[in-house]
């Protein structure tokens, strides 16, 4: 009785792989090698790395965000020249403003 079952498994599974990929099984009937596509090179800012960014007002709860490599640099440069911009407008010279932003 589960000999049967086995069978049935196994010859459920032998034409779930034929249906599948005849073509494979037609090749290697024939004795021809199979060869699959190349895979390209890939790019280090095409990767898509996921970060989890804490939600406001919350202690457990984050939201998942999955950018390019690119555009994490993109924003981390973009938040970079905000806080710049922001050190430099709070910037206290005795010479006035006119002397301090260098115009």
């Amino acid at each position: 009785m589960a000999a049967d079952r086995v069978l049935a498994r196994s010859a459920a599974a032998m034409l779930a792989i034929l249906v599948a990929a005849p073509g494979a099984a037609l090749a290697q009937a024939e004795g021809t090698a199979i060869v699959p596509p190349p895979i390209p090179p890939v790019d280090a800012n095409d990767k898509v790395p996921c970060r989890r960014i804490a939600i406001t007002g919350s202690l457990v709860k984050a939201e998942k965000v999955c950018k390019t490599v690119g555009e994490w640099g993109h924003l981390s440069d973009r938040g970079n020249d905000v806080v710049r911009d922001q050190a430099d407008s709070m910037r206290i010279c005795s010479g006035g403003d006119v002397i301090c932003r260098g115009n």
